[in-house]
């Protein structure tokens, strides 16, 4: 999903294109973007390890969420041609 954003400092309106990264310290990082125009940065969020874990953790539980819809989709289909044959 694309949005579009209005920046204070111009007004103008722009969409989102990409996130940048800038580490804040050892642990920690700032995700921002930037308007294209006047290039004031807005920060989205800010992540540390905690945050960096969560989401790996995340990642695995939906790669195996999309495996096992997938295994769903088979059985059904197998269910379907057995029962309606």
């Amino acid at each position: 999903m694309v949005m579009e954003i209005q920046c204070d400092s111009c007004n103008k309106t722009f969409k989102i294109k990409k996130l940048k990264t800038k580490w804040i310290d050892d642990n920690v990082q700032r995700i921002y973007f930037t308007c294209p125009c006047c290039n004031k940065e807005y920060t989205s969020f800010y992540k540390d390890k905690r945050i960096r874990k969560n989401i790996k953790e995340i990642e695995k539980l939906q790669k195996r969420y999309d495996e096992i819809v997938k295994e769903n989709k088979e059985i059904m289909q197998q269910l379907k041609e057995k029962y309606e044959s």
